[in-house]
């Protein structure tokens, strides 16, 4: 058997569960001792002095073996120990009146320990000393880690808070066995006395959500931890007179100030209570320990004693622990009187604890022990993911997993009225509340990473639509179920119902983006969002948000300046820039329903919008949908269309028209006789109303007649007697028309909506060369050619279901959007990525020339960029790293005309492949992004209330 395969046999042995369960751990805990004791007397025989900064941050490490060393004694087991700021926590130990001797007494005199149960929720375990004076606590390599972090704060704090409720940390330290993992660990005082019973413990956190054990559990076991809402079902009140309860409450608020600057969180007030008059004739204590010590005087038995003489002495001691048995730690052992050290602290002055006293100072019937304990959980990622998930079903306020300002005043709060006092006296205690109760606030970290997680939230919602190969959204009405398939982005944001504040903002730069450009809506959400991603690392790392906002102004300010340098303006060459505006069509219709027919489509809008001659006015420009045939039977008509029917027995053809748009009722040759009263003497005199509505109706289409005119055309509908006396006189009416009909109709034959009828010369009459009947599929519609307004015409799209006409009408809407700006600001950029990277280095550049904290906002304004052309590749089922690594490379190169391209997944000329964009389009993203990313940087308070 090899010497590595017995020296594992020994160690199962040893942490085997042949001696008990809680021998478990016996090497551990002798590593730990040994450490603590030989660490712990060499700091405390150098000569006593000051602190110096690099204290704080010291770590020695020792090498234990069973032969030994200059530096260690010899050793029952090989391992390694690292005591981390000895000296400080010298300083500590004798700030708190611990003596060194007694120290080492009580922890490694006799190498007993208890073990206390199994471990706890966050998987620790801890081991009391020999005289329950002190607690070893294993901690996670994390916690180790904020500890150190916090050191030196914690150690001012106790410096000057010599009464301090917070625990008390005497030594932090690391174990590492052989082929073993390091084990953390730190020592502590025990707030619970060895002299008494505790007959009640309350562990209160401030927090009532889910707070409780239930009374199964408290039958079963009556010395379990009680928790908040316990606490307050019981009407339990800590009896302080008024000079314990001000001491109270004034250390309480200083300790969790320090905790909330800190960004702690998660700790709780353990509250262990004495009752006088029951004493300990319960003997709890000796339910309390699980003791062990192995007992190595014990003979070994024959069958050892008989080994091969060869073997080594240390296996033999190792054999004895395996064969020995605990030595129960008795209530003899315990001391009899609870520690001098605690005496020097007011809360621990009345036999180790705080003794109840009523209003007149009086002595009560119970002894407190009170503590501030598990104050090493920091509010990182993880508790705000937490706290945000929770608070999507559970009140948000309730939790506990809440921002640090908001745990302390909650905590505060708490342990205010656990106090037993009068209303006026509770009402001085307690915070200040300026707010209505409606009315909720977020404040600091936790209003902004509310900021923070609401935007990243609505740019991954919108995110894995952006490019040629983003996926499309199903959007379903909850009231009607009407269904909704798009992947344009300001579609998909205008059709939820958000609550954050800040989904709210991108909301709302996505519309913007919609009205101003028409496209690039996704992308704005996404930049925006990506930004403030990039941000919150940072505000994790303690980078002040003013200092971020800075340096993305920078980074932005190089990022425009690289944009603008890379645009070509080809207005000059009509060809040219028809080709560009055919390219930016291309582009914008890649990413939607109509990629398959983008060459054709493509051409159509372009033809479309240099029909507008510069003008950037759509209203020219008619979409009808037509259900039935394909998106390429779609085409492009001169003209107007009007998707309504001419009536019956009306011209269907109408030369050199003249058109009256009016919006008027026509209904009152119809009298309204149901549920009405009318008195009359016979039906002779109801036909005489009858025949009085017909002669004001003729009357006012004989009106309408005296302006000349060959069509009338109604927003609202037409009955039948007017309807007659317009055919009668040869006159075309249309009825029924909406309003957008009747506006756009106004603007393209150049005439005016009215109402009124009595001044013929101060109507503007419409004109258009014909007026005639047309059929499209199934359905005859009227269409107006040789308008006055020549620009004007009508896009009839055909395809096969109402979604698929409803998307292609929003995907063309958005390219004859983009075209319209673009013959405005002629200027052009390169797509797939390449203005990003182009960008993304340009700004890298300015980050090397920049110094201090800046430079890291810069760096990360950097990486948003990038994540544009990495979205794109992912998006395409591409290796996004590896695609976005070549195109860097490519542009450090000088090809600063390469991109991603997404039909065959490689790093290509977007010149030569006819990628283009709208400058103006990409402008807008990057000032609005960068916009509302600063905004939403600013937030450090969100409140929210109702209207006054």
């Amino acid at each position: 058997m090899s010497k590595r395969k017995k020296d594992d046999d020994n160690d199962r042995v040893l942490i085997g569960t042949r001696i008990g369960e809680d021998h478990v751990n016996y090497v551990l805990m002798y590593n730990m001792l040994t450490g603590i004791r030989v660490s712990v007397s060499r700091c405390n025989a150098k000569p006593q002095r000051a602190l110096v900064d690099e204290d704080f941050g010291a770590a020695h490490k020792l090498a234990f073996d069973i032969t030994g060393n200059e530096l260690t004694p010899s050793s029952k087991y090989d391992f390694k120990f690292k005591d981390y700021a000895p000296w400080v926590f010298r300083h500590l130990r004798q700030d708190f009146h611990i003596d060194a001797s007694d120290y080492l007494v009580s922890l490694t005199s006799k190498y007993i320990l208890s073990e206390l149960g199994s471990p706890g929720k966050s998987g620790s375990f801890f081991y009391f000393s020999q005289d329950y004076r002190f607690i070893i606590k294993t901690i996670h390599h994390a916690e180790h880690k904020f500890m150190r972090k916090i050191l030196k704060d914690y150690f001012n704090h106790v410096k000057q808070n010599p009464h301090t409720l917070l625990c008390r940390f005497f030594g932090l330290h690391r174990v590492k066995l052989p082929h073993g993992r390091k084990i953390h660990f730190v020592v502590m005082g025990n707030v619970f006395p060895p002299n008494r019973d505790i007959h009640e413990t309350y562990d209160l956190k401030g927090s009532t959500l889910g707070r409780a054990i239930s009374d199964e559990e408290l039958n079963g076991n009556p010395r379990a931890t009680q928790k908040d809402l316990n606490w307050v079902n019981k009407n339990k009140k800590l009896e302080l007179g008024p000079e314990k309860r001000h001491r109270f409450v004034d250390q309480t608020k200083r300790d969790v100030q320090l905790l909330a600057r800190l960004n702690i969180m998660d700790y709780s007030l353990l509250v262990g209570i004495h009752d006088i008059e029951r004493g300990n004739r319960d003997n709890i204590r000796d339910n309390t320990l699980k003791v062990f010590q192995p007992d190595t005087s014990t003979p070994l038995p024959k069958e050892t004693s008989r080994r091969d003489k060869r073997e080594s002495k240390v296996t033999a001691l190792r054999m004895a622990v395996k064969v020995s048995d605990p030595v129960a730690l008795g209530p003899s052992t315990l001391p009899s009187d609870s520690f001098s050290e605690r005496r020097n602290c007011i809360f621990y002055a009345d036999d180790g604890g705080l003794l109840s006293t009523s209003e007149q100072n009086h002595s009560g019937q119970d002894l407190y022990y009170l503590g501030i304990i598990d104050i090493l959980t920091p509010y990182n990622y993880v508790k705000k993911v937490e706290h945000l998930w929770k608070s999507l079903s559970q009140d948000k306020h309730a939790i506990s997993s809440v921002h640090p300002k908001e745990y302390a005043q909650r905590f505060l709060s708490f342990m205010v009225h656990a106090l037993k006092v009068n209303s006026d006296v509770l009402e001085s205690l307690a915070p200040v509340q300026i707010f209505q109760d409606n009315a909720t606030e977020e404040r600091a970290e936790n209003a902004r990473l509310s900021s923070f997680i609401g935007a990243i939230a609505v740019g991954d919602l919108v995110k894995s639509t952006l490019g040629p190969k983003g996926m499309d959204k199903i959007l379903q009405s909850a009231s009607t179920g009407e269904v909704m398939v798009t992947n344009d982005g300001a579609t998909i944001l205008k059709s939820i119902a958000l609550d954050n504040a800040a989904a709210k903002v991108l909301v709302n730069i996505s519309k913007v983006q919609d009205d101003e450009v028409g496209d690039g809506t996704t992308s704005v959400c996404v930049l925006a969002a990506e930004l403030l991603r990039e941000a919150e690392k940072l505000v994790s790392q303690k980078i002040h948000p003013q200092t971020i906002i800075e340096g993305y102004r920078l980074a932005s300010a190089a990022a425009y300046k690289a944009l603008e340098e890379s645009a070509i303006d080809h207005s000059s060459d009509t060809e040219v820039f028809r080709a560009d505006l055919i390219n930016i069509a291309k582009t914008t219709l890649s990413s939607k329903v109509l990629s398959q027919d983008k060459e054709y489509f493509s051409k159509l809008a372009v033809d479309a919008v240099l029909r507008l001659k510069g003008s950037t006015n759509l209203e020219n420009i008619q979409i009808i949908k037509k259900v039935g045939g394909r998106l390429a039977d779609s085409y492009l008509d001169e003209g107007f269309i009007l998707d309504k029917k001419i009536g019956v027995n009306q011209p269907k053809r109408i030369e050199n028209a003249k058109i009256m748009v009016a919006n008027t009722p026509m209904d009152t040759d119809k009298i309204k006789i149901f549920g009405a009263r009318i008195r009359v003497e016979g039906t002779g005199k109801l036909e005489e109303l009858e025949r009085a509505e017909r002669e004001k109706m003729r009357a006012k289409v004989e009106k309408i007649k005296e302006h000349g005119i060959t069509c009338f055309v109604n927003r609202q509908l037409i009955y039948n007697w007017p309807e007659q006396l317009f055919a009668d006189a040869g006159i075309m009416s249309i009825e029924h028309a909406d309003f957008d009909g009747v506006e756009r109709l106004a603007l393209v034959t150049g005439g005016e909506i009215t109402s009124t009828f009595d001044h013929p010369e101060l109507v503007r009459l419409g004109e258009c060369d014909v007026i005639e009947e047309v059929i499209i599929g199934e359905d005859r519609l009227i269409k107006f050619s040789g308008v006055k307004a020549g620009e004007a015409c009508t896009i009839v799209l055909r395809g096969a279901t109402h979604q698929l006409l409803d998307e292609s009408e929003r995907s063309l809407h958005d390219a004859l959007s983009v075209l319209s700006q673009t013959t405005q600001e002629p200027r052009t950029v390169l797509g797939g990525g390449c203005s990003e990277v182009l960008m993304s280095k340009a700004v890298d550049e300015v980050a090397a020339k920049t110094a201090g904290k800046q430079q890291a906002a810069i760096e990360a304004f950097s990486r948003a960029l990038r994540q544009m052309p990495t979205i794109l590749a992912d998006n395409g089922g591409y290796d996004s790293a590896d695609l976005v690594a070549k195109l860097r490379a490519s542009h450090y190169d000088g090809n600063s005309t390469h991109g991603l391209d997404m039909e065959h997944g490689r790093v290509g000329d977007m010149r030569e492949l006819g990628i283009t964009e709208s400058f103006k389009l990409k402008r807008q993203v990057l000032l609005s992004a960068s916009e509302a990313a600063e905004m939403i940087l600013r937030v450090d308070d969100i409140i929210r209330c109702a209207p006054r």
